[in-house]
């Protein structure tokens, strides 16, 4: 009888120690800046940015312009291509 209670004991110990998948804390997300953070203050590491240059003819020449599709501005003005 008594190894059966201490039996019983430890195996209710083991399961109250271990710790339930429902506790792990999920990514959320930043709805300010649209950062992602993972626990506590840890965010997701830092990317490059992402560039795409636009082309035009203007008055039969050939200009170029940058664009940051990360931030959505024009990094440069129109030059010459």
């Amino acid at each position: 009888m008594r190894k059966i209670l201490t039996l019983a004991l430890v195996l209710i110990l083991l399961t109250l120690s271990t710790v339930p998948a429902s506790a792990a804390q999920p990514a959320l997300n930043n709805a300010i800046n649209g950062e992602v953070v993972y626990g506590q203050g840890e965010t997701n590491p830092t990317r490059a940015e992402e560039t795409m240059w636009y082309f035009r003819n203007n008055n039969g020449v050939l200009e170029k312009r940058l664009w940051s599709i990360t931030y959505r501005y024009w990094k440069t003005d129109w030059m010459p291509a």
